[in-house]
């Protein structure tokens, strides 16, 4: 059961929390509708979780061998032997087919739901796809490879607006878009002061001095969205506040947090960065804490 558990590598769940953004900054919360829409979007939420772990075992599956001389990856369930190619390969397939299934009930049977499931299918097949090209393509291109790892933090967002069939603004996608770069290349800037290093060909091409430029670079683009973001026009007619620039130090403390923790080389990576960096959690749910009450004091 552990290496079951293992396998699906649950703690990397929490990257489809992007899913939700677009529940908390398009409004749905404070409509007559809100527990329908919380449930929409945590479902979303639990198809992506369900479709990742599908990704996962596949990666883990095309690379068994290079995994088998890892020093850390060699522990893996199918790397180790603990379970079995084929039936991972009968895993993935059902984690990956699953939610489809659902999402046809769903439709089949849910009038009301069948045009944000049909545009939220449409989404998940593009994220898979995506997904299946980084594994076997796109993660032995340099730059490629943190393009593709970004295009699925926001088609995880983009799924999040098709299930509330709420239009994506051009700030939420700028914003996704330079957040989930600056986390990729911090990825990448961990894993070149480790063992991956010597693992993965691009992470022979890629050097420290190349990745704090793109990190110092992404950086700046993502704290320069956010902040105009908070004070757009179209922000403050949507929220009928401008009070969202008061949220701006959490970003720049997080930014700086996770720029510390990528040139560290103390983590394995972002997962291992995050959940293990004590401040940047809490800085974290300050600034949803103080988005929350802004939204609550002004409705």
């Amino acid at each position: 059961m552990y290496s079951l558990i293992q396998l699906l590598r649950p703690k990397h769940w929490f990257k489809n929390v992007f899913v939700l953004f677009p529940l908390l900054f398009s409004g749905a919360l404070w409509t007559p509708n809100v527990w329908t829409s919380v449930l929409l979007s945590l479902f979303a939420t639990a198809c992506f979780c369900s479709w990742a772990s599908a990704v996962y075992i596949l990666n883990d599956v095309s690379d068994i061998e290079s995994d088998r001389q890892h020093p850390r990856k060699c522990n893996r369930p199918i790397a180790s032997g603990k379970i079995s190619i084929p039936t991972g390969i009968i895993i993935s397939v059902l984690l990956a087919v699953l939610p489809f299934a659902a999402l046809a009930g769903l439709y089949l049977f849910r009038e009301e739901f069948q045009k944000p499931v049909f545009y939220f299918t449409i989404v998940g097949a593009a994220y898979l796809i995506n997904s299946v090209l980084y594994d076997f393509l796109f993660r032995k291109q340099v730059l490629l490879d943190v393009f593709s790892i970004a295009m699925g933090f926001v088609l995880r967002i983009l799924a999040g607006c098709a299930i509330l069939l709420a239009v994506p603004t051009q700030w939420i996608l700028i914003c996704g878009w330079s957040m989930a770069l600056f986390m990729g290349f911090g990825k990448r800037r961990m894993e070149c002061a480790g063992a991956d290093s010597e693992y993965r060909s691009s992470l022979q091409i890629y050097s420290p001095q190349f990745l704090d430029v793109l990190l110092g670079v992404t950086a700046t683009c993502s704290l320069l969205s956010y902040m105009l973001y908070t004070v757009s026009q179209d922000t403050v007619t949507l929220h009928g506040t401008s009070c969202l620039i008061y949220t701006v130090p959490f970003v720049f403390y997080g930014i700086f947090r996770y720029l510390m923790d990528s040139i560290s080389g103390k983590h394995d990576g972002p997962v291992d960065a995050i959940i293990s960096d004590k401040p940047l959690i809490v800085c974290v749910l300050l600034w949803l804490a103080t988005v929350i009450g802004i939204f609550i004091y002004i409705k």
